[in-house]
């Protein structure tokens, strides 16, 4: 019932969403990229320092990987409550 009735209904909002998340988090890198110093750097450009032209250092790519998603994850599950309640909220009229 999911994949033939919901994901169809769902399938613009997903792309839509994808697309602008993916152009705010590309302008964000850029931003970084461009104006930062090598002293200071945000994390998404630190980790495209362990990509390099004859190897790449793929365990401490994927170390920092998980360490960075890690604190969102928590947020979310901390705040999953009421992240819910706003969304149906939202949802409700009147």
């Amino acid at each position: 019932m999911i994949w033939k009735v919901v994901f169809p209904m769902v399938r613009p909002g997903l792309m839509a969403t994808s697309v602008f998340t993916f152009a705010f988090a590309w302008n964000d890198f850029l931003f970084a990229l461009v104006l930062t110093r090598t002293e200071v750097i945000t994390f998404p450009v630190m980790l495209t320092h362990y990509f390099g032209g004859q190897s790449n250092f793929w365990a401490k790519i994927a170390a920092m990987s998980v360490l960075g998603t890690l604190p969102i994850f928590v947020a979310v599950s901390v705040m999953q409550r009421d992240l819910v309640r706003g969304i149906s909220l939202g949802a409700v009229k009147g």
